[in-house]
């Protein structure tokens, strides 16, 4: 389930999966938020998803606490959270 979420986020944002815990780009931080959100809609506590990103569990925090100002103002970081929201939603039922 994480690797899938992992993926589907770099696809959606257009983002190489190498690279993103390598680096502090716009692009990149969108999609660590995007799957931070993800991961904690999943049930993984911050403290889960900061091991698995190699960060502070502030740091997951914070990219939780941001994730609705970011997408108020980028429209495709929004875009591809309904999108992917939906798609993971819909495999919980």
């Amino acid at each position: 389930m994480i690797k899938d979420i992992l993926k589907s986020v770099c696809n959606s944002l257009h983002v190489e999966p190498k690279r993103l815990f390598a680096t502090n780009k716009e692009e990149y931080v969108d999609a660590r938020a995007l799957a931070c959100q993800l991961l904690a809609e999943e049930g993984l506590t911050d403290s889960e998803i900061a091991r698995l990103f190699s960060v502070s569990r502030q740091c997951v925090n914070k990219l939780k606490n941001n994730f609705k100002g970011r997408c108020q103002c980028k429209w495709t970081l929004r875009m591809a959270y309904r999108k992917l929201h939906e798609e993971y939603c819909k495999k919980r039922e």
